[in-house]
């Protein structure tokens, strides 16, 4: 067993409050991206860091049998989470220099930016508008507050500051469990979070369909052409409903068609050119 004494070495936190808001602004930084396991291990990993504000102990069987998951998901979680940079694995080695327990050190996440007024990689351009916007400011004689004045350099400089948009995120900031083609299919058209959307709608109909013979997965290809489709449609007009609602419509029938097929006794897939049928307005 490791001594406390050496745990602190690796104390990432200053207290318990620090570790918790550091974790809560991981994990709302990255919604959706989480799952139901992964989350899981999180949790056990963050509830057995108090001692030592940072630093677990626990070995994969304690997290697998505390968290309710699998070895190979406490595993692959821990490794995500380095990935990520929310965690690190620190190795050690007991008095006889055997291998000992790992680590595993919870890591402090980026707020902000550093409070300088020109990060480091502003333009030259922008630097100087600023740093003229200020120079005009002094010479007036602004008496001010420094809070207002940092807010009207702020102001100042905003115009030359490019605001980020959805656009600078591609497919591959979504979820790892959302299928690259259904993604993509739709990444020209529409935003991440209506792409996240839709895929929770598939996930919704298709739980609703309790006999169907094969997991979601092998419905991707069938799937698919009817996401295109719906979009298709929407882009062009067609749809009176909103994009979810139409294509919610869209899997209620695709799918309840597959099941009377399989039910058939035909596992095949049965391609639905769902924009031949007649328009109506769906609604959810």
């Amino acid at each position: 067993m490791i001594a406390k004494k050496e745990w602190k070495t690796w104390q990432s936190f200053k207290n318990v409050e620090e570790l918790d808001k550091h974790v809560k602004f991981f994990l709302d930084q990255h919604k959706g991206e989480i799952s139901e396991g992964n989350y899981k291990v999180l949790q056990f990993i963050q509830r057995h860091s108090l001692v030592v504000p940072g630093v677990s102990f626990a070995k994969v069987a304690t997290i697998s049998e505390g968290a309710g998951v699998s070895r190979r998901t406490v595993i692959r979680s821990v490794n995500r989470y380095e990935d990520m940079g929310l965690l690190e694995k620190i190795e050690t080695k007991k008095p006889n220099g055997k291998r000992g327990v790992n680590l595993l050190v919870i890591q402090p996440q980026s707020f902000s930016l550093p409070e300088d007024d020109t990060p480091s990689d502003t333009p030259p351009d922008t630097a100087s508008k600023c740093g003229d916007a200020r120079q005009d400011s002094a010479g007036k004689g602004n008496s001010a507050p420094e809070a207002y004045k940092k807010q009207k350099r702020i102001l100042s400089c905003k115009k030359d500051v490019e605001e980020p948009t959805s656009g600078h995120f591609d497919v591959s900031y979504l979820s790892s469990n959302i299928p690259s083609s259904f993604a993509t299919a739709a990444a020209p058209f529409l935003p991440l979070a209506e792409i996240e959307q839709g895929w929770n709608k598939v996930l919704q109909v298709y739980g609703r369909m309790s006999t169907l013979e094969q997991p979601i997965e092998a419905y991707i290809t069938l799937l698919v052409p009817v996401w295109k489709q719906v979009i298709y449609a929407f882009k062009m007009g067609r749809v009176r409903s909103s994009l979810l609602g139409y294509f919610h419509g869209a899997l209620e029938e695709t799918f309840s068609r597959q099941l009377r097929r399989e039910a058939h006794g035909s596992s095949d897939l049965l391609f639905y050119d769902w924009l031949e049928e007649e328009e109506e307005e769906i609604c959810v």
